[in-house]
């Protein structure tokens, strides 16, 4: 198909230029007009050698590559056959032919039309626009299962995929199906605003599923789905901190002297001033040992559930190992100690751990063991001192540990080292009101500042006036 100038061809042309057309008048039976920029004549059924004069600057066509035996082997713009296509390219001057893969005229066409489209610097560019736009336009779900894939590939802890679950891949989902939102930049911040609202959880569950939000979108925004983040303008959501509570002495006793009650010992009868029968003993005194070891361990219910018997060395439990490689230990009280390898396996032992038994995952039995604590502070019935029930959970041994060993007087960057927490800031954060030292430094500073001159003057003179003053006497 090399093109040919009409001096190389007298006298088979006859061209005529008009405004935008080019007409071509072919001797003997042919007359084809065209613009003059998808111009292109090659052989046809009677004339073989027939090229055109003038091609525009590019040029791309779809013609068919014959085989010998095709009826059709003389036209080269046949359709119809199963012969191979390619696609003609003309472009400043040089020409080139490309094999389109397929036997299809269809798919042929289609990709020319691509090929024509990236040869077109106007075309090329809205393309590129479109598929931008196309690619920022991407539906809820589809961001969501990036969003948790990635959290999986991350090697996130599994609560937090399991948070980032609940919130986007339950709660967002569901509230979008039912509103009639599909693509993610739906969600504006009034949009969000009115999702939360329908959030049935307390303030503080709010805010952490509020900031779990932010992040998903803050993921979004890295993936260039979003040209803004409409999570970050939500309002905040004020938490109000309870002092961290715990078990003071007499009411740990008392969780203690519980669960004999579970396994019918008298001294829960006399406790409680009754006798409960049909309780396992072996629960009992299972509950009775994970109770102490979380209360002297400071352990959290899950890592306690799970606590393997080579970590218990001597009367010293191995918490973990430090970014220095140095390990972390806390000796448990001897009693506990021996209580803890004394302690009767359950009804499908693992001889790996202490309270972890076969044919469960860990989160299955750490959820038995919540409802096993659940009946514990049902029967032990701890109440305030108003005479209201206290809200008690597993957590509070832990936090019963850390206060304890604050109110003894340990430096609080060691209890911060001692509960495993990642930066001193975090202990700051619930045990600060505990900080003995702090507080003795607090008193401290007040009662320097009454020694100043003058400044319990006002005081002493309200005592000293309240003292001259006589009662009234009685007319008579």
């Amino acid at each position: 198909m090399k093109t040919r100038s009409n001096e190389e061809l007298p006298g088979l042309f006859e061209t005529t230029s008009t405004t935008g057309l080019l007409g071509i008048s072919v001797r003997g039976d042919r007359v084809a007009t065209e613009t003059e920029d998808t111009i292109i004549e090659t052989r046809s059924a009677l004339a073989k050698n027939l090229v055109p004069i003038d091609i525009s600057a590019v040029t791309v066509k779809v013609f068919t590559r014959h085989s010998a035996g095709c009826p059709k082997h003389g036209d080269i713009y046949w359709r119809d056959c199963r012969c191979r296509k390619s696609i003609y390219v003309y472009r400043d001057g040089a020409d080139r032919r490309v094999s389109a893969k397929t036997r299809s005229w269809s798919k042929a066409e289609r990709i020319r039309q691509e090929i024509e489209e990236s040869l077109d610097p106007v075309r090329a560019e809205l393309k590129r626009l479109k598929e931008a736009k196309a690619a920022k336009h991407i539906e809820i779900s589809k961001a969501v299962e990036r969003f948790l894939s990635d959290a999986v590939a991350r090697n996130l802890a599994r609560k937090t995929q399991q948070g980032y679950r609940l919130i986007c891949g339950k709660k967002l989902l569901a509230w979008c199906e039912r509103n009639g939102l599909r693509y993610l930049d739906e969600l504006t911040t009034a949009q969000l605003t009115t999702w939360r609202s329908t959030w049935r959880v307390g303030p503080a569950t709010s805010k952490t599923q509020q900031r779990r939000t932010l992040t998903f979108f803050e993921f979004c925004m890295r993936q260039g789905w979003l040209e803004r983040n409409p999570a970050r303008w939500l309002t905040q959501i004020r938490v109000r901190r309870v002092p961290t509570d715990y078990f003071p002495l007499d009411e740990f006793e008392r969780l203690v002297d519980a669960t004999y009650l579970l396994e019918g010992a008298p001294r829960g009868r006399d406790l409680f001033g009754e006798l409960r029968q049909n309780r396992a003993a072996t629960k009992a005194v299972r509950l009775r040992t994970i109770l102490l070891l979380m209360r002297w361990s400071g352990l959290r219910i899950s890592d306690a559930v799970t606590l393997e018997r080579s970590r218990l060395i001597g009367d010293r439990i191995l918490l973990y190992q430090a970014k220095t490689g140095e390990p972390v230990y806390v000796p448990l009280p001897s009693e506990v100690a021996v209580l803890l390898r004394e302690v009767p396996p359950g009804k499908a032992p693992n001889p790996r751990y202490f309270f972890w038994s076969n044919g469960c995952t860990a989160d299955t039995a750490i959820r038995k063991w919540h409802f096993r604590f659940r009946q514990l502070f049902q029967i032990a019935d701890i109440r305030n001192p108003d005479g209201s029930a206290k809200w008690c959970h597993p957590h509070m041994l832990r936090d019963t540990f850390a206060i304890e060993l604050l109110l003894a007087g340990v430096q609080i960057d060691q209890v911060s080292k001692l509960l495993g927490h990642s930066s001193i800031t975090t202990t700051e954060r619930y045990y600060a009101p505990w900080v003995r030292a702090r507080q003795e430094q607090l008193e401290k500073s007040v009662r320097k500042a009454h020694l100043v001159p003058g400044l319990t003057k006002s005081a002493r003179k309200a005592v000293s006036t309240q003292r001259l003053k006589r009662p009234a006497k009685k007319a008579a």
